[in-house]
Protein backbone atom coordinates (compact mmCIF):
# COMPACT_ATOMS: atom_id res chain seq x y z
CA UNK A 1 0.00 0.00 0.00
CA UNK A 2 1.95 3.11 -1.01
CA UNK A 3 0.54 5.93 0.82
CA UNK A 4 0.62 4.07 3.67
CA UNK A 5 4.44 3.98 3.77
CA UNK A 6 4.31 7.72 5.04
CA UNK A 7 3.34 6.21 8.14
CA UNK A 8 7.17 5.03 8.85
CA UNK A 9 7.63 9.17 8.97
CA UNK A 10 4.23 9.10 10.43
CA UNK A 11 5.52 7.24 13.32
CA UNK A 12 8.42 9.63 13.97
CA UNK A 13 5.58 12.70 13.49
CA UNK A 14 3.26 11.44 16.11
CA UNK A 15 5.48 10.67 18.87
CA UNK A 16 6.87 13.90 18.40
CA UNK A 17 3.75 15.25 19.45
CA UNK A 18 3.00 17.60 22.44
CA UNK A 19 0.09 15.76 23.80
CA UNK A 20 0.96 11.89 24.82
CA UNK A 21 -0.28 9.23 27.16
CA UNK A 22 2.64 7.33 29.78
CA UNK A 23 1.33 4.60 27.68
CA UNK A 24 2.17 6.08 24.05
CA UNK A 25 5.55 7.68 25.33
CA UNK A 26 6.41 4.17 26.51
CA UNK A 27 5.37 2.36 23.41
CA UNK A 28 7.26 4.58 21.35
CA UNK A 29 10.08 4.02 23.39
CA UNK A 30 9.87 0.57 22.92
CA UNK A 31 9.50 1.02 18.75
CA UNK A 32 12.49 2.95 19.10
CA UNK A 33 14.62 0.59 20.74
CA UNK A 34 13.79 -1.90 18.08
CA UNK A 35 11.38 -3.82 20.75
CA UNK A 36 8.35 -4.37 18.12
CA UNK A 37 6.63 -7.05 19.36
CA UNK A 38 6.05 -5.14 22.93
CA UNK A 39 5.67 -1.77 21.03
CA UNK A 40 2.61 -3.73 19.07
CA UNK A 41 1.23 -4.95 22.12
CA UNK A 42 1.23 -1.51 23.89
CA UNK A 43 -0.22 0.62 20.82
CA UNK A 44 -2.81 -2.39 20.00
CA UNK A 45 -4.22 -1.99 23.94
CA UNK A 46 -4.02 1.77 23.60
CA UNK A 47 -5.88 1.69 19.94
CA UNK A 48 -8.81 -0.52 21.40
CA UNK A 49 -9.27 2.31 23.73
CA UNK A 50 -9.74 4.78 21.39
CA UNK A 51 -6.55 6.48 21.62
CA UNK A 52 -5.84 7.95 17.83
CA UNK A 53 -2.03 8.55 18.58
CA UNK A 54 -2.37 4.69 18.98
CA UNK A 55 -4.59 4.07 15.98
CA UNK A 56 -2.02 5.79 13.73
CA UNK A 57 0.98 4.08 14.88
CA UNK A 58 -0.36 0.58 14.79
CA UNK A 59 -1.19 1.03 11.31
CA UNK A 60 2.44 1.99 10.34
CA UNK A 61 3.36 -1.11 12.21
CA UNK A 62 0.82 -3.34 10.41
CA UNK A 63 1.85 -1.73 7.52
CA UNK A 64 5.66 -2.37 8.14
CA UNK A 65 4.98 -5.83 9.23
CA UNK A 66 6.53 -5.15 12.67
CA UNK A 67 5.41 -7.15 15.70
CA UNK A 68 2.70 -8.37 13.50
CA UNK A 69 2.65 -9.67 10.54
CA UNK A 70 2.44 -7.18 7.05
CA UNK A 71 -1.97 -6.46 6.84
CA UNK A 72 -2.36 -3.98 4.48
CA UNK A 73 -6.23 -4.29 5.82
CA UNK A 74 -5.65 -3.74 9.14
CA UNK A 75 -3.76 -0.64 8.12
CA UNK A 76 -6.10 0.97 6.41
CA UNK A 77 -8.91 0.04 9.07
CA UNK A 78 -6.55 1.76 11.81
CA UNK A 79 -5.78 4.12 10.21
CA UNK A 80 -9.16 5.56 8.91
CA UNK A 81 -10.00 4.94 13.11
CA UNK A 82 -6.91 7.87 13.62
CA UNK A 83 -8.69 10.06 11.09
CA UNK A 84 -12.22 9.41 12.50
CA UNK A 85 -10.81 10.42 15.72
CA UNK A 86 -9.63 13.77 14.31
CA UNK A 87 -5.62 13.23 14.16
CA UNK A 88 -4.65 15.60 11.28
CA UNK A 89 -1.57 13.15 10.10
CA UNK A 90 -4.01 10.50 9.74
CA UNK A 91 -6.14 12.71 7.82
CA UNK A 92 -3.99 13.62 5.71
CA UNK A 93 -3.42 9.75 4.82
CA UNK A 94 -6.78 9.22 4.23
CA UNK A 95 -6.91 12.06 1.90
CA UNK A 96 -4.06 10.62 -0.21
CA UNK A 97 -5.84 7.44 0.01
CA UNK A 98 -8.80 8.89 -1.71
CA UNK A 99 -6.68 11.01 -3.89
CA UNK A 100 -4.66 8.30 -5.36
CA UNK A 101 -7.50 5.52 -4.98
CA UNK A 102 -4.94 3.42 -2.56
CA UNK A 103 -6.83 1.00 -1.23
CA UNK A 104 -10.01 3.27 -1.13
CA UNK A 105 -11.91 4.26 -4.78
CA UNK A 106 -10.42 7.33 -6.29
CA UNK A 107 -12.82 10.19 -4.34
CA UNK A 108 -11.64 13.77 -5.19
CA UNK A 109 -14.70 14.76 -3.11
CA UNK A 110 -13.58 12.40 0.02
CA UNK A 111 -9.68 13.67 -0.77
CA UNK A 112 -10.53 17.24 0.15
CA UNK A 113 -13.14 16.66 2.74
CA UNK A 114 -9.95 14.85 4.44
CA UNK A 115 -7.55 17.62 3.24
CA UNK A 116 -9.69 20.17 4.61
CA UNK A 117 -9.86 18.72 7.92
CA UNK A 118 -6.69 18.41 8.72
CA UNK A 119 -5.51 21.94 7.10
CA UNK A 120 -8.11 23.43 9.45
CA UNK A 121 -6.35 21.84 12.28
CA UNK A 122 -2.95 23.82 10.93
CA UNK A 123 -1.16 20.83 9.58
CA UNK A 124 0.86 22.80 6.75
CA UNK A 125 1.09 19.19 4.59
CA UNK A 126 -2.75 19.96 4.29
CA UNK A 127 -2.84 23.13 3.92
CA UNK A 128 0.12 22.72 1.28
CA UNK A 129 -2.12 19.99 -0.55
CA UNK A 130 -4.93 21.71 -0.59
CA UNK A 131 -3.66 24.86 -2.38
CA UNK A 132 -2.39 22.73 -4.85
CA UNK A 133 -6.17 21.21 -5.17
CA UNK A 134 -7.89 24.83 -5.35
CA UNK A 135 -5.28 25.88 -8.27
CA UNK A 136 -5.96 23.17 -10.21
CA UNK A 137 -9.47 22.82 -9.22
CA UNK A 138 -9.05 19.51 -8.43
CA UNK A 139 -12.13 18.45 -6.02
CA UNK A 140 -13.28 21.81 -5.34
CA UNK A 141 -13.65 24.52 -8.22
CA UNK A 142 -10.74 26.66 -9.18
CA UNK A 143 -9.85 29.22 -7.54
CA UNK A 144 -6.46 30.86 -7.28
CA UNK A 145 -7.07 33.19 -4.10
CA UNK A 146 -8.29 30.42 -2.03
CA UNK A 147 -5.11 28.51 -3.50
CA UNK A 148 -2.40 30.93 -2.61
CA UNK A 149 -4.83 31.80 0.99
CA UNK A 150 -3.51 27.55 1.95
CA UNK A 151 -0.38 27.91 0.54
CA UNK A 152 0.34 30.77 2.44
CA UNK A 153 -0.68 29.70 6.02
CA UNK A 154 1.72 26.29 5.24
CA UNK A 155 4.30 28.28 4.30
CA UNK A 156 4.44 30.25 7.24
CA UNK A 157 4.93 27.44 8.93
CA UNK A 158 7.83 26.55 7.09
CA UNK A 159 6.85 24.34 4.22
CA UNK A 160 9.26 24.92 1.32
CA UNK A 161 7.05 23.33 -1.31
CA UNK A 162 4.04 25.94 -0.27
CA UNK A 163 6.81 28.77 0.33
CA UNK A 164 7.74 27.88 -3.68
CA UNK A 165 3.68 28.13 -4.61
CA UNK A 166 3.75 31.54 -2.60
CA UNK A 167 6.60 32.56 -4.71
CA UNK A 168 5.32 31.63 -8.22
CA UNK A 169 1.66 33.20 -7.43
CA UNK A 170 3.36 36.77 -6.65
CA UNK A 171 5.74 35.97 -9.74
CA UNK A 172 3.12 35.28 -11.76
CA UNK A 173 0.04 37.78 -10.27
CA UNK A 174 -1.95 34.86 -9.75
CA UNK A 175 -4.75 34.84 -7.10
CA UNK A 176 -2.47 37.89 -5.67
CA UNK A 177 -0.92 41.34 -7.17
CA UNK A 178 1.79 41.03 -9.33
CA UNK A 179 5.08 41.55 -6.76
CA UNK A 180 8.63 40.48 -7.61
CA UNK A 181 10.09 41.01 -4.72
CA UNK A 182 8.11 39.13 -2.26
CA UNK A 183 8.28 36.61 -4.94
CA UNK A 184 12.01 36.54 -4.52
CA UNK A 185 11.97 36.59 -1.04
CA UNK A 186 9.74 33.35 -0.60
CA UNK A 187 11.96 31.59 -2.99
CA UNK A 188 14.93 32.99 -0.72
CA UNK A 189 12.92 31.14 2.49
CA UNK A 190 13.09 27.95 0.39
CA UNK A 191 16.40 28.12 -0.93
CA UNK A 192 17.13 28.20 2.97
CA UNK A 193 15.95 24.79 3.24
CA UNK A 194 17.70 23.10 0.33
CA UNK A 195 14.77 23.37 -2.15
CA UNK A 196 15.84 23.21 -5.84
CA UNK A 197 13.30 24.35 -7.60
CA UNK A 198 13.51 27.47 -5.91
CA UNK A 199 16.94 27.90 -6.93
CA UNK A 200 15.93 27.71 -10.66
CA UNK A 201 12.56 30.12 -9.89
CA UNK A 202 14.90 32.29 -8.74
CA UNK A 203 17.41 31.68 -11.82
CA UNK A 204 14.70 32.97 -14.06
CA UNK A 205 14.03 36.38 -12.01
CA UNK A 206 17.75 37.04 -12.09
CA UNK A 207 17.69 36.07 -16.10
CA UNK A 208 14.89 37.99 -16.64
CA UNK A 209 15.79 41.26 -14.48
CA UNK A 210 12.29 40.61 -12.35
CA UNK A 211 12.85 42.33 -8.87
CA UNK A 212 15.99 43.19 -9.69
CA UNK A 213 18.55 44.41 -11.86
CA UNK A 214 19.45 41.63 -14.81
CA UNK A 215 21.75 39.72 -13.72
CA UNK A 216 23.37 36.92 -16.00
CA UNK A 217 26.27 36.44 -13.54
CA UNK A 218 24.07 35.12 -10.77
CA UNK A 219 21.99 33.22 -13.04
CA UNK A 220 23.88 31.14 -13.87
CA UNK A 221 25.51 30.64 -10.69
CA UNK A 222 22.21 29.59 -9.45
CA UNK A 223 21.62 27.22 -12.28
CA UNK A 224 24.99 26.06 -12.17
CA UNK A 225 24.64 25.09 -8.69
CA UNK A 226 20.75 23.46 -9.22
CA UNK A 227 22.26 21.35 -12.36
CA UNK A 228 24.71 20.43 -9.86
CA UNK A 229 21.88 18.78 -7.97
CA UNK A 230 20.44 15.16 -9.04
CA UNK A 231 16.29 15.56 -9.39
CA UNK A 232 13.98 14.86 -12.15
CA UNK A 233 14.45 18.59 -14.06
CA UNK A 234 17.90 18.70 -14.02
CA UNK A 235 18.12 18.28 -17.80
CA UNK A 236 15.86 21.37 -18.16
CA UNK A 237 18.05 22.79 -15.96
CA UNK A 238 21.00 22.41 -17.84
CA UNK A 239 19.32 23.34 -20.90
CA UNK A 240 18.12 26.50 -19.72
CA UNK A 241 21.52 27.28 -18.80
CA UNK A 242 23.00 26.29 -21.74
CA UNK A 243 20.96 28.73 -23.56
CA UNK A 244 21.52 31.56 -21.37
CA UNK A 245 25.66 31.05 -22.20
CA UNK A 246 25.22 32.15 -25.42
CA UNK A 247 23.95 35.89 -24.43
CA UNK A 248 26.87 35.96 -21.32
CA UNK A 249 30.03 37.04 -22.00
CA UNK A 250 33.03 34.65 -21.43
CA UNK A 251 33.74 36.95 -18.41
CA UNK A 252 30.33 36.67 -17.25
CA UNK A 253 30.26 32.65 -17.65
CA UNK A 254 33.76 32.60 -15.60
CA UNK A 255 32.19 34.51 -12.55
CA UNK A 256 29.21 32.69 -12.72
CA UNK A 257 31.62 29.25 -12.49
CA UNK A 258 33.16 30.98 -9.65
CA UNK A 259 29.99 32.24 -7.59
CA UNK A 260 28.63 28.73 -7.79
CA UNK A 261 31.89 27.11 -6.66
CA UNK A 262 30.98 29.25 -3.68
CA UNK A 263 27.77 28.29 -3.55
CA UNK A 264 29.01 24.91 -2.54
CA UNK A 265 31.31 25.80 0.07
CA UNK A 266 29.01 28.55 1.78
CA UNK A 267 25.42 28.68 0.60
CA UNK A 268 23.70 29.66 -2.21
CA UNK A 269 22.15 32.95 -0.29
CA UNK A 270 25.62 33.81 1.01
CA UNK A 271 27.20 33.00 -2.49
CA UNK A 272 24.65 34.96 -4.49
CA UNK A 273 24.43 38.28 -1.63
CA UNK A 274 28.42 38.85 -2.13
CA UNK A 275 28.99 41.21 -5.13
CA UNK A 276 30.28 39.58 -7.95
Amino acid sequence: MKVLCALVCGLASVAAGAAQSPGFTKAMQEYQQGNYNAAFADLKQLAEQGEPEAQFALAGMYNLGKGAPKDDAQATAWIHKAADGGLPEAEVNVGQMYEKGDGVPVDDVQADNWYRKAAEQGNASAQAVLGVRYQRGQGVPQDFVQAVAWQRKAADQGNALAQVEVGIAYQKGQGVPLDYPKAMGWYRKAIAQSDMNSVFLLATMYAQGQGIKKDYVGAYALLSFAAASPGPNQGSVVSVRDSLMKVMSMGQIDKGKYVASQMQKVGVLQALDTPH
